[in-house]
């Protein structure tokens, strides 16, 4: 009875081994097929779409040339104004008037004095009570640091 087992056994292996074997063989048959049929619709479908990528491609950079170009005229045009063209008085004046001010009241933030602005404040959470208030004075924001 055990031989006669490990027979079956064995007569069984040989059945599944043969039967993969047939659909393993059968697949490849099918796969050649299959992949020549896809590479010749996407064949044709590529060059489409080439070409039209290749045309779209060429009116963009055209385009880009076109437009290139009126910039570079325009700037030429503008060059010859600005060469021709002479400072008027209300030229002076308005520069005039923007050095008197300037003179007066600086405009850069460093040249005003800051008031009432803290130079940091201390931000470090404590189990003591409440969370301090961490929100920088208005007009302190470039003086001011958070510190934690």
């Amino acid at each position: 009875m055990n031989e006669e087992h490990r027979r079956k056994i064995i007569i069984m292996r040989i059945g599944v081994i043969v039967v993969v074997l047939i659909v393993f063989g059968l697949w490849l048959l099918n796969l050649n097929s299959s992949l020549n049929s896809s590479r010749e619709k996407l064949s044709g479908q590529n060059n489409v779409e080439w070409q039209q990528m290749k045309e779209e491609l060429n009116n963009a950079l055209s385009e880009v040339q076109e437009s290139l170009e009126d910039m570079e005229s325009a700037k030429q045009a503008a060059e010859q104004v600005a060469t021709t063209s002479q400072p008027s008085a209300a030229d002076n004046l308005l520069e005039g008037l923007i050095d008197k001010t300037e003179e007066i009241a600086p405009s850069s933030p460093d040249a005003r004095p800051a008031v009432n602005c803290p130079a940091w404040i201390n931000c470090m959470p404590s189990s003591i009570g409440e969370a301090p208030n961490c929100q920088i004075p208005a007009g302190c924001e470039g003086i001011t640091q958070i510190a934690y």
